[in-house]
């Protein structure tokens, strides 16, 4: 970082600010040559109310800093396909963000129910998804001012459509999950999974780097996890298995994981390259999913 620019982008106003620089703009000059240090690609930051955010670029001009899911440019929407790639939001009246944590969950969990469509949530096959929005569409909610239930995209999911991954075959009836536990984070049994294949062909289950997770109990003040590596294994027809996987907080908020786990349809993008850097594995999804979060609240 001691070869980088780093700017102080400030926010004195009330409302969420973004801050734009197009492609070639200039960023600041090398301290070492003074030579103008150029923006390579265009790119956003988005900075709440009344606060600062600091960002670094490269002496070639590209960016240092993690992009936060606050820097997704959403567009308004009535209804929300969670299948879909779309960046949008579904606008809820603005005090929503700073009412009554609990008051707050209950009203984002309904809204993500009414408005987003395409989750299948069945908690005796272990199926989720709908708290996992919530959660996210709160906490971002509450750092940016921008009030709303947002699209997995925006909150920086995709879907995962593979017909190997762990949703699909239990959304099928391929594989019954008897238990799934998470306990701790950044370990690599952070993630216990125990599956019986209930077909009469085996079964191949493979898992993606992001694959998510959620808390069972809606009232669970621990945070949600992802998957750090992939997971590939096949299960014969009829066995059992116990499936142990690193994994990751996925929201600074909250408690540390220590509870029983839903599996949701989604996987967070580019998981790889967040999560690359030994050592700062945990970090670098924080500042990438959650890096203003209020410290206490799931």
């Amino acid at each position: 970082m001691n070869r980088a620019i780093i700017l102080e982008l400030r926010n004195p106003s009330d409302e969420t600010h973004t801050f734009h620089f197009r492609e070639g703009a200039r960023v600041g000059r090398s301290p070492s040559t003074g030579r103008q240090i150029r923006a390579a690609e265009a790119t956003s930051f988005t900075v709440p109310a009344q606060s600062s955010r600091w960002v670094a670029f490269s002496l070639n001009g590209n960016l240092v800093t993690t992009h936060t899911i606050d820097d997704i440019q959403v567009t308004s929407t009535s209804e929300i396909i969670a299948s879909e790639g779309n960046t949008s939001v579904v606008a809820l009246p603005n005090h929503w963000a700073s009412a009554n944590l609990d008051v707050a969950r209950t009203a984002f969990d309904q809204a993500c129910r009414d408005h987003i469509k395409g989750i299948t949530e069945d908690v005796e096959r272990g199926l989720g998804g709908y708290r996992l929005m919530s959660t996210f569409s709160r906490l971002r909610s509450e750092r940016t001012g921008q009030c709303g239930i947002y699209s997995p995209a925006a909150l920086g999911f995709e879907f995962d459509c593979s017909q190997e991954s762990l949703h699909h075959h239990l959304l099928n009836d391929h594989l019954r999950l008897v238990e799934a536990y998470g306990q701790g984070y950044d370990e690599p049994d952070a993630i216990r999974l125990e599956l019986t294949n209930t077909t009469t062909q085996p079964i191949h289950l493979r898992m993606q780097p992001g694959t998510a997770f959620e808390q069972r109990d809606k009232q669970s003040n621990q945070q949600n996890v992802v998957l750090k590596d992939e997971i590939d294994v096949t299960i014969l027809p009829g066995e059992s298995t116990t499936v142990t996987a690193h994994g990751m907080c996925a929201n600074r908020t909250g408690d540390s994981p220590d509870g029983h786990l839903l599996v949701t349809p989604f996987r967070l993008m580019n998981a790889n390259n967040i999560m690359s850097r030994r050592g700062s594995e945990q970090h670098d999804l924080w500042s990438r999913t959650d890096t203003n979060g209020r410290q206490g609240r799931m």
